[in-house]
């Protein structure tokens, strides 16, 4: 591995995106700031839509109590400050901005590379806060649903034999797994998106130009390709799912497409998996071996 050039080539990237980097930076530590020392009043920009998403699903009206949150009396339930999904709303600007503001900003003239990076890192203050707000909405309402589900199962609940979950644990399992899975899919949704907008420049991007032999299709912009290799391999080495005609050969295939798909993934490179006369082949050869 060549470190100076590799030194060099993280200093122009940081160069030409610092600007960016650094004023998403200061918006979010402002938010932060503002959001560590803001009162339920001061919150209300959030909480309100929050609440009335919530109503707009369930049905479930909120009426809102001063320096509580939107409150529903008949049910007890509180959307209170910290239910507000402003943390939630930091952590989905910064995954939008630092991880794709400089495929918004391209390879285009600096002026362009500006006006298109500051356009991108503005809209994802406001991106962010309409998913944390969609987000926040659907989480309220697993959590105002799902203790009473498991209740009925007697698998929650202070009254349950098999009690594994108290209601405390349920509440943060369930706001781990909505806000872990809603991320996930927010940073595969944004790069989708960027590939497929810069699909039409990679035949003319001097940058895919550089890659290596045998993977004419690899350029820096792209995203890894999905592999099908792992779920092939899975399948096919599964004792239920093995079928008759399946021997030996027919899993060294598989494992062979696993690894070979697997160290295509590290470089970045697209592998088909072979069919036809080509698979058959494959297994006479592995067979073979």
């Amino acid at each position: 591995m060549n470190v100076p050039a590799t030194l060099q080539k993280t200093g122009r990237f940081l160069r030409k995106n610092l600007a960016f980097y650094l004023t998403g930076f200061l918006i979010l530590l402002g938010i932060k700031l503002f959001y560590s020392r803001a009162d339920c009043q001061e919150l209300r920009w959030i909480l309100g839509p929050t609440a009335g998403w919530v109503t707009l699903l369930s049905g479930i009206s909120f009426a809102y109590l001063p320096g509580e949150g939107y409150v529903n009396h008949s049910l007890r339930i509180l959307i209170a400050p910290s239910c507000s999904g402003v943390q939630f709303m930091l952590i989905t600007m910064a995954t939008l901005l630092f991880s794709f503001v400089h495929r918004a900003a391209g390879n285009g003239t600096p002026s362009s590379r500006s006006r298109k990076g500051f356009l991108w890192t503005a809209a994802c203050l406001p991106l962010s806060y309409l998913t944390a707000i969609f987000v926040n909405g659907l989480r309220i309402i697993a959590a105002i649903y799902l203790p009473a589900l498991l209740a009925q199962a007697r698998l929650s609940g202070a009254d349950s034999p098999r009690c594994f979950l108290t209601p405390e644990k349920l509440h943060t399992a369930i706001g781990v797994l909505v806000y872990f899975v809603s991320l996930l899919t927010i940073y595969r949704l944004g790069g989708y998106f960027f590939q497929r907008s810069s699909a039409p420049q990679d035949s003319t991007d001097s940058s895919c130009s550089q890659a290596p032999a045998g993977c004419p299709d690899r350029c820096p912009g792209r995203l890894p390709p999905q592999m099908p290799a792992a779920p092939f391999l899975v399948f096919r080495l599964c004792p239920g799912n093995s079928f008759p005609e399946q021997g030996a050969a027919e899993k060294r295939l598989s494992v062979h497409l696993f690894r070979r798909s697997h160290r295509a993934l590290l470089r970045g490179c697209p592998v088909p998996v072979s069919g036809g006369s080509d698979r058959a082949q494959a297994l006479e050869t592995s067979a073979l071996t």
